[in-house]
């Protein structure tokens, strides 16, 4: 069996906001020389591993309740714990699950579940990762053979499967496998933490959800969203008498809607941008979301090049805007192209969790050096989409995420910059701009 091993790089949204204090700002903008001068350099984006759409799949793994103990169901489930205990990593029953449906989707699909798929699964095993390493072995082995004797004969490429992963004692880590027809995919699903729920159970009976817990140690500012029906997005509210890094929060979690997503992303001091740091997935009803569908915005069409994505990104985005009663945006073609070279640049800077130029990115969009304006407020959202090279796709992933929705579908923003770059061998990755302007030049109100 042949190892392959990829990172995988989760929807990212990030946002602008807050204040610095009287007479210090957030941010320094970099000029627009810094920008160039990034655009200016190589980036070598590493393939990420085959994946495929399928217009709907189905969960048949078990998922985990809340707290229950890593299974010692099969041979590898006896390999993994013997091979991460004693405090070498966290056992997570809710990555296992995940993994299980990764390998089944890759034996039954032809290849691997794009990033939303793949994120979706972790959330519905009742994961809370916003993001994960993703580590596989897949082979040819005859039926005849028992896991047992699988697991024994490749035990030398399961344990480099695990080393590559670099766990620490923090780290949550699940394994899954799956066979048929002659074939086998072993699936690693493994993070590391940066916040954490207390006592978090998906499952809602009211129309709102109190969530308790931590994020990370040094943050300055934390928001919670919640997703509300197909494109709606709402402000968790917090309890302000409890101070970070803890938290408690409570959203809005509508009858109407079978399940929700709610993320949490905090800034740290001196940073305009945000970082999603817990994601849940809840839901009324015990058996609601087995069946992952993506909810359609615009078609699948194919673009033709990055020109194309962006023009096609543009009008699915003004259309899923109308759809939700808001005002549409209006392109910035020049901004536009300068994203388009910043792209590549962002998404190897977070696959490599470069924060400090992923800032400089961010803030430089934001600056709009090349907007045909004075900006008043802006946003940023970036991320991929690995399997196709549809608008329409990335568009229906991006907004399954609030914070994407929150910048996206932000009623208060009139312009858009979208600058998009292919993603070898077959997908296409964005960076998206959205900006309002002061509408006078007597800004004492403002």
């Amino acid at each position: 069996m042949k190892w392959v091993g990829s990172i995988i790089l989760a929807v990212v949204s990030v946002g602008c906001g807050g204040g610095g204090g009287l007479g210090k700002p957030v941010a320094v903008f970099p000029s627009k020389a810094e920008i160039e001068d990034v655009m200016m350099k190589d980036t070598k984006l590493a393939p990420p591993l085959k994946t495929v759409d399928v217009p709907s799949w189905q969960l048949t793994t078990p998922v985990p309740a809340p707290g229950t103990a890593y299974p010692a169901d099969s041979p590898w489930d006896h390999y993994f714990v013997g091979r991460l205990g004693g405090g070498k990593a966290k056992l997570s029953p809710e990555l296992r699950c995940a993994a299980t449906e990764v390998a089944r989707y890759y034996l039954e699909a032809g290849g691997y579940p794009d990033d939303a798929t793949r994120r979706y699964l972790a959330e519905r095993c009742g994961s809370t990762l916003p993001s994960f390493r993703f580590s596989t072995l897949s082979g040819d082995v005859p039926d005849s053979i028992s896991d047992a004797q699988i697991a024994q004969k490749y035990q030398h490429s399961l344990d480099e499967l695990v080393d590559q992963a670099h766990l620490e004692s923090a780290s949550q880590a699940g394994l899954g496998v799956a066979r048929e027809k002659g074939k086998v995919s072993i699936v690693m699903l493994s993070g590391r933490p940066l916040a954490e729920f207390s006592g978090f159970v998906p499952l809602v009976p009211g129309t709102s959800v109190t969530l308790e817990g931590h994020v990370s140690a040094g943050a300055a500012f934390a928001l919670a969203l919640v997703n509300q029906g197909a494109s709606g997005v709402a402000t968790c509210e917090p309890d302000r008498s409890v101070a970070l890094p803890q938290f408690r929060v409570s959203c809005p979690f509508s009858a109407d809607d079978a399940e929700t997503r709610i993320e949490i992303a905090t800034r740290k001091p001196d940073r305009v941008l945000m970082d999603v740091e817990l994601t849940a997935l809840v839901r009324h009803a015990d058996d609601a979301g087995l069946t992952y569908e993506p909810v359609a915005r615009g078609n699948d069409a194919v673009a033709g090049d990055a020109s194309a994505f962006e023009l096609a990104l543009f009008g699915q985005l003004n259309d899923a805007r109308h759809a939700a009663g808001l005002p549409p945006f209006t392109l910035e073609p020049k901004q536009s192209q300068v994203n388009q070279r910043l792209a590549p640049h962002l998404y190897q800077a977070s696959l490599d969790g470069n924060a400090e130029l992923e800032d400089r990115i961010g803030l430089g969009v934001l600056a709009g050096w090349d907007v045909g304006g004075v900006i008043r407020d802006g946003g940023v959202h970036w991320g991929s989409v690995t399997s196709t090279r549809s608008p329409g796709r990335y568009l229906s992933y991006a907004l399954e995420s609030p914070f994407a929705r929150f910048i996206l579908l932000d009623p208060n923003m009139t312009r858009v910059a979208i600058g998009a770059s292919a993603l070898p061998p077959t997908g296409a990755m964005a960076l998206v701009t959205t900006y309002s302007f002061f509408k006078s030049t007597d800004h004492s109100t403002d």
